[in-house]
């Protein structure tokens, strides 16, 4: 189903006590800024966030999600830079992290990520451009180490995709397992980040 929340300001589910997806949904948001409960997203089950606009910017900021099932965000159609979405906890989310942007770029800003299941972080859309491309971004303090995630590459040619340490303090970004790519098509990968403490790898 769709539930569409715009028009009813920036925090419009806030006396919520949690959003539990446990069939396949898309929530629409043309609000520049929406803060949501936490969630959880039930096994086998997609919860999209979709921000059908052109050309504005977006923040989702998502306190924490639990569950095993696919969160995902699309921009379908439409173009402009600089979308986040901001996760709190994820020490109980197994499921995917998915972007499926086009023509567009988004930022993926994650502080912490349950490691324990291979559930790919993956970039599907042929968004992102030379100098904005779809971004994972990681901002904790502690440091995250991937072993059974994957950074999936899931896009066709042209995409521009980026993996970036913004982590504070001595807080290391250390992929272990291999860059799975699953689409055929040249890509860019762009390695950066605002990091200057820790010694960030793929090992």
């Amino acid at each position: 189903g769709t539930l569409d929340v715009s028009g009813l300001g920036a925090a419009p589910l806030s006396n919520s006590s949690g959003l539990t997806f446990t069939g396949n949904s898309t929530l629409n948001v043309t609000i520049a800024t929406l803060t949501t409960p936490s969630m959880t997203i039930a096994p086998g089950v997609t919860a999209n966030f979709r921000y059908p606009a052109s050309g504005a910017t977006f923040t989702f900021t998502i306190p924490s999600i639990s569950g095993s099932g696919t969160f995902s965000a699309d921009n379908p159609g439409g173009t402009g830079q600089g979308k986040t979405v901001s996760f709190g906890n994820l020490s109980a989310f197994t499921g995917v992290l998915q972007m499926n942007l086009g023509g567009a770029s988004l930022n993926f800003d994650v502080s912490n990520l349950n490691d324990t299941v291979a559930n790919n972080i993956r970039f599907a859309g042929n968004g992102g451009i030379v100098n904005s491309p779809n971004r994972f971004r990681y901002v904790g303090s502690a440091g995250l180490t991937l072993t059974n995630r994957a950074i999936e590459f899931a896009n066709g040619a042209g995409a521009f995709l980026a993996i970036f340490n913004n982590g504070t303090s001595n807080s290391a970004l250390t992929i272990n397992s291999n860059l799975a790519v699953t689409n055929t098509g040249a890509k860019t990968l762009q390695l950066g980040g605002s990091n200057t403490g820790g010694t960030s790898a793929f090992a």
